[in-house]
């Protein structure tokens, strides 16, 4: 049992420790106090910037932390009431970009090769390993730069100017290659001799069923203006070759660090972990070889990448208005977690879990589902049922 002396004690020591940073708030001064010492927070939230504050010990400041923030956001001009809105998100906005066109510093500041390297085309495409077997390496140099440089570290624009990215109506793009042109990466069917012969036509590793083409989706990207390439059991000579489709989601909330981060997400997966990495090339015929998914052709699944995105904060008073700025990013890329690992609709899903639209006309499912989403697509756009009925 305690003694009344030893509640004393303990009562006083409880309030001790709520007031690690002073007990009389003084407005002016506390501004100030913040400013010099440059308090830095990983991500950007209220309780973040308060627990670095506390540890701060700012005597000026008081012992009461709604009187510090209500007076720090009285000092923003509008842009909301919250933290968030106030604070974060406008750091997030100002956040420097590095632009996705400087990604090869032979075609700096020039979209039309970009476009051509999404199509299918570029040099990056066309050429095969040499009996070195490093081809690809010495002429993607930049790439391998990039990514140390640049995709780690720094925010990359995302080029929606480009007509593969600019409608992506899902949040979503995704890249389908038919081809494999490097050598000794355990992927693909490249192999490490007589590189020329043996890699010329070479396949990928093959992760999903081609269902159909429509090659109405596209048209900037080849010179047809319309029409469906069917690709399953009932359509004679119909079954495609190994393909290989990889892509990554987004939200609608462009605040989110995925959607911020798109960019980084685009040259790491076209250009480096396919591309530099495995030697992946080439289009399906009649569509891009990356673009938003709802250009791209109807396929049964496809793998994912998400970035996960680390951001200090640092929070200043200049001019007497409070602020924050991003001052350090770090970007990894991984397979996606979601309630199927590596898989691009099941991530969709759930970063986008309130969305009415589905990523199932676009990703079916299954081999078995490839047929009803052709016959679901010739009956609804063209009034044609077909009359085979065999899977």
């Amino acid at each position: 049992m305690y003694s009344s002396k030893a509640l004393i004690f303990l009562l006083s020591s409880s309030l001790l420790s709520k007031t690690t940073y002073g007990e009389a708030f003084d407005q002016e001064q506390c501004l100030i106090a913040i400013s010099e010492e440059a308090l830095t927070t990983e991500g950007c939230s209220e309780s973040s910037f308060l627990a670095a504050l506390d540890a701060a010990a700012l005597p000026a400041c008081g012992s009461d932390p709604s009187l510090v923030v209500a007076a720090l956001l009285a000092t923003i001009p509008d842009k909301g009431s919250t933290f968030e809105s106030k604070v974060c998100n406008p750091a997030k906005a100002d956040v420097a970009k590095t632009d996705f066109y400087s990604i090869n510093p032979e075609q700096s500041n020039s979209p039309s090769w970009y476009k051509s390297f999404f199509d299918g085309d570029t040099y990056l495409s066309e050429h095969v390993d040499d009996d070195a077997g490093l081809r690809v390496k010495r002429e993607g140099y930049y790439i391998s730069d990039f990514k140390t440089n640049a995709a780690d570290k720094s925010l990359v624009g995302f080029p929606s100017d480009l007509a593969n990215l600019e409608s992506c109506t899902i949040e979503s793009v995704m890249c389908c290659w038919v081809q494999d042109r490097q050598a000794n990466d355990n992927n693909g069917g490249c192999a490490d001799n007589t590189y020329a012969e043996n890699c010329k036509n070479e396949n990928p590793g093959d992760n999903t069923n081609l269902c159909y083409v429509d090659l109405g989706l596209a048209t900037h990207s080849h010179n047809m203006n319309g029409g469906l390439a069917l690709f399953d059991k009932k359509t004679p000579n119909g079954r495609e070759g190994a393909t290989h489709c990889h892509g990554f989601a987004w939200t609608a909330d462009q605040n989110d660090d995925i959607s911020r981060y798109r960019g980084n997400n685009l040259f790491f997966v076209t250009m480096f972990d396919h591309m530099y990495s495995r030697g992946y090339s080439k289009n399906i015929p009649g569509a891009p070889m990356c673009g938003c998914i709802n250009q791209m052709p109807v396929v049964t699944r496809a793998d994912c990448t998400q970035v996960n995105v680390a951001e200090t904060f640092t929070y200043v008073v200049t001019n007497g208005v409070f602020s924050s700025e991003v001052t350090d990013s770090n970007v990894e890329f991984q397979a996606c977690q979601a309630t199927q690992n590596n898989d691009l609709k099941s991530d969709w899903k759930k970063v986008n879990p309130t969305r009415k639209t589905t990523m199932d006309q676009y990703l079916v499912g299954n081999n078995a589902s490839c047929g009803a989403a052709i016959d679901r697509r010739l009956e609804g756009f063209y009034n044609i049922k077909r009359n085979v009925t065999s899977a």
